[in-house]
């Protein structure tokens, strides 16, 4: 909706909002007046007021009398017609009201014509009245016009009441000059604004953009700072708006997130405002395209391009504009700083441990991407999925993010350590092996201690050196007292070395060397004179901390199919730790550590290291989740989203209603974590994008054969006739029906006498019909899942 600067201007710019059409509209509609004021009680006065579909007050179309019905009443309406002029007043308003009652009461008329009645006072007194005749249509434009200036006006009142009262406060805000016929005209255009608006969906815009045939528009850094500093174009509601999208994520978000950020109901007038704005822009300049029919949407080029992502239509503020604004200071700091804000201040706002629960097909992995990358890089933006991508393969590559999939035989050895046999020299024993969980651990710890200077000279910390300068081919050489030895290969637990005087190999353990290293253990005579040497080695690490300290980092694990484990036998005693509260390096005091069975080594959970998990409610409930794990996790549910599929048509199938049929089907016979995603339906929405009906319909067709079909298979156990139900077949004529009963009677299958149940005497089996069957290349077949009577 425009944001009108004044009421004057309001008049003025809404009743020139189709300049031929006002002024014939006004024309007419004042001759209508004087004709009636002349002669009200005359015949043709009383069909212009009570009978005529469009008299230029109003056009009521199937809300007046028929022409039978006027004249039975006509005489009545002649009375109350006299009434009218005679004593225009509230007073007058109810007895007419309930005039029109007597008349719809005793057969007169054949309702009661309200909307007629009001057009009646419009035509004798617009003075007094408006010439929004409808009570919805009127309450509209008045709300946002009392509420826009600030008038304080009581609209509890009749119609009359309220139309008296916004006429009374118009008309003291305006110049004579403004009469009553145009202030009415403007007032009706002001309902005929925002009923326009509520209806600039995402999708119109979309089509507007699909159609456009021209280039689009687009200005200067330097003319979007010119607009932006001049008077009357950019207001305060212009400049929310600009920031709310300036201030997003890669100055991108959708209409909805708009209408939320800006306090607003609905995306109509989020989309609606872009166009205003852009139109008085286009206005500043002198801009004139041909080519734009829509008095909003077309003009959204010069604020913003709009685009299909995977999470739905999107605006994205234009660049010049966005830098026109920063280097204004309308965005800068704001957007600069809430970045910075969100980096640093990132763990507070996102879960440590969290699952991303729902039934197939509702984007769990998908969305699991996104939250594992701003996970691990919040301050990183992004404008497309495939750059999303390119940042979360970055980031596995690195091992920043590690991924692991949860099953029945999968447990404590493989997640956290275990033993594993190995062979040296001929002889078999056994090390300890580090699991995903253990490795990120450590990863995640070292990062924090190499970003604190303070704790450089811990082992870690030196070993990771150590290893930084072992060299594959050569090792590293390390001297004793009377000679030296060659360290030529480090594996999870041991180190193997030569002697500088022979070439036999030898081995160290990793945990005695660390033992020494902290002065938890001495070992006197021996491989002692190797440890030690080694220990003095390490140390000299400690004093080459010249370099830059390493940045903090995130890191996470995503765990798939967290609820098909056994939590207690993979975690073991490691439950208490992922707990916000027991996390070291987290600044608190409730910190734990543990000592770990095998190794005998301790571990921590830090708190840089994000745990996320997706499980399948088709799995498990929610409910049988283990205790201890549904307490240290936070539960984000992904249910279907039905707005992704709006609008998305092929063959006349809407896929939206049929997958919500389907759905609502297998609530009411199963439960709402058995239901079907949205996801299933992608493939059919890219290829409707794409203009390609067959391959959309195609997709569809496998869509049903190849997902939906088994998943209901799994879900009943086999039992097709609830199958059939989801399906709507038992609705549908036989040739429109994907599973069929066929009944067969005992006497055909065994004969007369078969002494079986009388009262049950038939056989019934079902048929799903085969892939090549013409039943899934028919699109009836679809239509009548959710709308049984489609032809």
């Amino acid at each position: 909706m425009p944001q009108f600067d004044s009421i004057p201007a309001m008049i003025s710019e809404c009743f020139d909002r189709d300049i031929s059409r006002e002024r014939n509209w006004y024309q007419r509609y004042k001759q209508t007046h004087e004709k009636i004021i002349a002669d009200p009680t005359s015949d043709d006065a009383l069909e212009l007021l009570w009978y005529v579909r469009d008299n230029a007050v109003s056009s009521l179309m199937q809300g007046n009398t028929s022409k039978e019905e006027f004249e039975r009443a006509k005489p009545r309406l002649r009375l109350l017609t006299k009434k009218l002029i005679e004593s225009p007043s509230s007073e007058t308003y109810e007895a007419a009201i309930q005039e029109m009652r007597d008349l719809k009461s005793e057969g007169t008329l054949r309702q009661f014509y309200g909307a007629l009645l009001n057009r009646a006072f419009a035509a004798i007194v617009p003075d007094k009245v408006t010439s929004s005749v409808k009570e919805p249509a009127f309450n509209l434009a008045a709300n946002f016009i009392n509420g826009h200036f600030n008038l304080g006006l009581n609209l509890n009142g009749n119609w009359y009441e309220n139309n008296f009262a916004l006429k009374n406060a118009l008309r003291e805000k305006v110049p004579d000059e403004f009469d009553d016929f145009k202030i009415n005209i403007a007032v009706w255009n002001v309902f005929e604004l925002l009923e326009e608006e509520n209806k600039i969906d995402d999708s119109l815009i979309e089509s507007e953009i699909n159609q456009q045939r021209v280039k689009p528009l687009s200005l200067t850094v330097e003319q979007y700072k010119e607009v932006l500093k001049a008077d009357g174009v950019v207001n305060k509601n212009s400049r929310k708006l600009l920031s709310a999208m300036g201030n997003s994520s890669a100055s991108k978000i959708t209409a909805s997130q708009l209408a939320k950020d800006l306090g607003l109901a609905h995306v109509g007038p989020v989309n609606a405002r872009i166009g205003q704005l852009s139109k008085r822009i286009a206005n500043y300049f002198g801009i004139d395209k041909q080519d734009i029919k829509n008095r909003f949407t077309g003009w959204w080029q010069l604020i913003a391009d709009g685009e299909h992502l995977p999470e739905g239509f999107i605006w994205r503020l234009k660049d010049n504009l966005k830098t026109a604004l920063a280097e204004l200071g309308i965005i800068d700091d704001i957007n600069m700083q809430g970045i910075k804000e969100k980096s640093q201040d990132y763990s507070a706002q996102t879960a440590l441990n969290q699952i991303f629960y729902g039934p197939p097909g509702t984007g769990k992995t998908y969305r699991t991407i996104e939250a594992a990358v701003l996970a691990a890089e919040p301050s990183f933006t992004y404008t497309s999925r495939e750059d999303l991508k390119a940042k979360y393969d970055e980031l596995v590559t690195l091992k920043r993010i590690q991924f692991v999939t949860f099953h029945q035989s999968y447990g404590y050895e493989e997640f956290v350590e275990g033993l594993r046999a190995v062979t040296e020299d001929g002889q078999v024993c056994y090390e300890v092996q580090a699991g995903i969980f253990k490795r990120i651990c450590t990863s995640s710890s070292k990062n924090i201690v190499k970003s604190q200077r303070s704790a450089y000279e811990g082992f870690e910390t030196c070993w990771d050196a150590f290893l930084e300068e072992f060299d594959d081919e050569h090792g590293i050489k390390v001297s004793t007292k009377k000679a030296w030895f060659r360290v030529t290969e480090v594996t999870e637990n041991t180190i193997h070395f030569e002697k500088a005087n022979g070439t036999s190999k030898h081995s160290l353990a990793i945990k005695t060397l660390k033992a020494i290293f902290n002065g938890s253990k001495v070992v006197k005579g021996g491989l002692n004179v190797y440890y030690q040497p080694l220990v003095e080695h390490l140390k000299s690490y400690a004093n080459r901390n010249s370099g830059p300290i390493e940045p903090p980092k995130n890191f996470v694990l995503i765990i798939d199919e967290i609820n098909r484990g056994n939590i207690s036998k993979i975690f073991g005693e490691l439950i208490t730790l992922i707990e916000d509260s027991k996390r070291s390096f987290n600044g608190g005091t409730e910190s734990i550590e543990v000592i770990l069975p095998y190794s005998e080594a301790s571990l921590s959970v830090p708190a840089n290291l994000y745990l996320i998990g997706t499980m399948n409610t088709a799995d498990r409930s929610l409910a049988m989740m283990d205790t201890a794990l549904r307490r240290r996790f936070d539960f984000v549910e992904m249910m279907p989203n039905y707005s992704l599929l709006s609008g998305q048509v092929v063959k006349g199938i809407q896929l939206d209603a049929l997958l919500h049929k389907m759905n609502a089907r297998i609530e009411a016979m199963y439960d709402r974590e058995h239901t079907l995603g949205h996801a299933f339906f992608v493939p059919v929405v890219k290829a409707i994008q794409k203009g390609d009906e067959a391959n959309a319909f195609n997709s569809l067709k496998l869509v049903f054969l190849n997902k939906i079909i088994p998943l209901l298979e799994e879900y009943f156990f086999d039992d097709w006739n609830k199958i059939r139900l989801v399906l709507g077949d038992n609705q549908k004529p036989d040739e429109l029906q994907f599973v069929k009963i066929l009944s067969t009677s005992f006497d055909e299958l065994f004969g007369s006498n078969h002494e079986l149940d009388s009262f049950v005497n038939q056989n019934e089996t079902f048929d799903l019909a085969l892939p090549s069957a013409d039943v899934w290349d028919n699109p009836l077949a679809y239509q009548n899942i959710y709308n049984p009577k489609a032809e």
